[in-house]
């Protein structure tokens, strides 16, 4: 369904996602087998895009990919210049939008459509730090831990990772939008569940009687 969408954020998120679920899930000869086919798929889709215009356009190979190249770069190189210049605590989002005016498209519009970048601007270096030590966290976490959970914990763990490391890929070319609330979720889910975990294990280490914890061993 994500494939028939033509979005390159959809494949993207594809490939990111079902590498991470390999990972996770520490499938290691799926993983090397899904790598050698990524070029037969990617040659695949590049002829496709020559006879459907649609797909062309969406994974960049279009009549206007070279015009959407240069905003890229422009905003890549205008985007460090200013966290270059603004590197411990970024810009507010009004500043930000004024420094990066000579960007503004044909829509009215600045299409930050870069959210690390976006990060960098808005938060420094520092609030960049605490953003992505968040993130990594839950990630190193579920990863960590994914073999040890029950069968439906570990799902839904692989679930979250995947999930996480699709979505960050994905927001390499475009904005957080509506994104947002799937990243929160996906994060907060993800915690969730190694909290659960946790509570489980002391729970069950609770119920013990003090008694039998004492008692010596035959």
């Amino acid at each position: 369904g994500v494939f028939f969408t033509l979005a390159r954020i959809g494949y993207i998120v594809i490939v990111a996602g079902l590498i991470a679920c390999m990972v996770q899930e520490r499938r290691w000869v799926g993983l090397c087998k899904m790598l050698l086919a990524m070029p037969v798929c990617a040659g695949l889709l590049l002829l496709l895009s020559r006879v459907i215009p649609t797909l062309a356009a969406s994974i960049g190979t279009g009549e206007d990919a070279a015009g959407s190249v240069d905003y890229r770069s422009e905003l890549l190189s205008s985007g460090m210049a200013l966290v270059r210049e603004n590197w411990g605590a970024g810009l507010s989002m009004p500043d930000l939008l004024e420094r990066l005016e000579h960007l503004r498209q044909g829509e009215g519009i600045i299409d930050l459509v870069d959210q690390p970048l976006t990060i960098l601007m808005r938060g420094g270096v520092i609030g960049a730090a605490v953003y992505y030590a968040i993130l990594l966290g839950v990630l190193n976490r579920l990863f960590a831990r994914g073999p040890v959970l029950g069968q439906e914990s570990a799902m839904s763990a692989t679930s979250c990772f995947a999930g996480l490391v699709g979505l960050m890929a994905s927001l390499t070319t475009t904005s957080y939008g509506r994104n947002e609330t799937t990243y929160v979720m996906l994060l907060a889910a993800g915690a969730g569940l190694l909290a659960r975990r946790r509570a489980s294990v002391g729970a069950v280490v609770s119920s013990v009687p003090f008694t039998a914890l004492m008692k010596p061993s035959a």
